[in-house]
C-alpha cells in the first residue's frame, strides 16, 4: 500500500520452470568479448530455486516479498562471474560453477529484507539459502544411492580439489583420476566442452558434500573433497543425536561424577 491507500496485488511464479522462463526472457546478455557463455541447466535451476527458497524462508520478510528481479539479477551476476574467470584464464568458453556462487551475495544484498537485523546476518542467511538451493537441485537430479560408484572411489582414498582459478582443462583431467565423474558429466549433459564439464564436476562434488556423502576441507584458494564423514552419533531408535541430546548426556555424566565424589 502507498500513502493513498492503493494496493497492488502480485504473485510469484509457482514453479522454478516458470521462474527460469521469465529470467531467460528478461535477463540482459552483454557482449561476451569473444567468449561464449554456456549456463548448464542445473545452474539455471539453482538460481531459480534460490529465489523459491528465499520466499519460503522464515528469515525473510514476506511482506516485502522476493521479486523475480532477484533471479534475473543473480542470473546475470553468475554469467558475469564465469565470463570474468574465462577471460582471466584465456578460455574461449565460460560456464558458471559452484565456486562462482559467492558472487551472488553482492547481487542479493538489499533485494531481500530480513525479519530481524543483525550485523553480518544477511550474508549468513544468503549463504544458507544458497546451500539449500544447491542441495535441493542436486537431490532432484541424483536420488540417494545413485552415485554409489563415485562415492566408493572417494572411500578408497581418492580426493578432488576445486577452485575458481582452476582452468576447465584441469577439471577434464580430473576424470582420468576419478573415472566415475565421466558418467556424471554425461548425465548432466555437460560433455560438450571442458567448461561445462568443470561446472558439472563442481556441482556433483558440492552436492555430495551437502548431502553428507563427502567431506570438504578448505585449502588454499578452494576446496578439497575427500572420503565421507564418519557415521553420526546414534540416539534412541538409531536416530542421529541432536546437540541438545548430546548436551543432556554430558550433563548427566557430570552429575554422576559429582555424586561419586560426594559418596567418597
Amino acid at each position: 500500500k502507498d500513502r493513498f491507500g492503493a494496493q497492488v496485488r502480485t504473485h510469484y511464479p509457482t514453479t522454478t520452470q516458470h521462474e527460469r522462463s521469465i529470467v531467460e526472457q528478461e535477463s540482459v546478455v552483454f557482449d561476451d568479448a569473444g567468449v561464449r557463455v554456456v549456463v548448464p541447466d542445473f545452474m539455471a535451476e539453482v538460481v531459480a530455486e534460490l529465489s523459491h527458497q528465499a520466499r519460503r524462508s522464515s528469515d525473510v520478510n514476506h511482506r516485502s516479498g522476493v521479486s523475480v528481479r532477484l533471479s534475473i539479477s543473480n542470473y546475470e551476476t553468475l554469467r558475469s562471474a564465469s565470463l570474468k574467470r574465462a577471460i582471466s584464464l584465456n578460455e574461449d568458453i565460460a560456464a558458471p560453477r559452484i565456486t562462482d556462487l559467492p558472487a551472488l551475495a553482492a547481487s542479493m544484498r538489499g533485494k531481500i529484507e530480513l525479519e530481524t537485523f543483525e550485523e553480518g546476518r544477511e550474508d549468513r542467511v544468503i549463504e544458507g539459502l544458497t546451500r539449500k538451493a544447491v542441495l535441493g537441485v542436486f537431490q532432484q537430479i541424483f536420488p540417494e544411492g545413485s552415485l554409489f560408484e563415485l562415492v566408493s572411489q572417494f572411500e578408497a582414498g581418492q580426493t578432488a580439489d576445486t577452485s575458481a582459478s582452476r582452468t576447465a582443462s584441469e577439471y577434464r583431467k580430473m576424470v582420468d583420476e576419478v573415472p566415475a565423474l565421466a558418467t556424471v558429466i554425461d548425465r548432466l549433459q555437460c560433455a560438450g566442452s571442458n567448461a561445462e564439464a568443470a561446472s558439472a564436476i563442481e556441482f556433483v562434488l558440492e552436492g555430495l558434500h551437502l548431502s553428507r556423502q563427502l567431506n570438504r576441507d578448505v585449502v588454499a584458494g578452494g576446496f578439497r573433497y575427500l572420503k565421507p564423514p564418519p557415521p553420526p552419533e546414534q540416539g534412541i531408535g538409531g536416530l542421529e543425536m541432536s546437540e541438545e541430546e548430546r548436551e543432556n548426556i554430558r550433563r548427566r555424566i557430570r552429575q554422576r561424577h559429582r555424586r561419586n565424589r560426594d559418596d567418597v
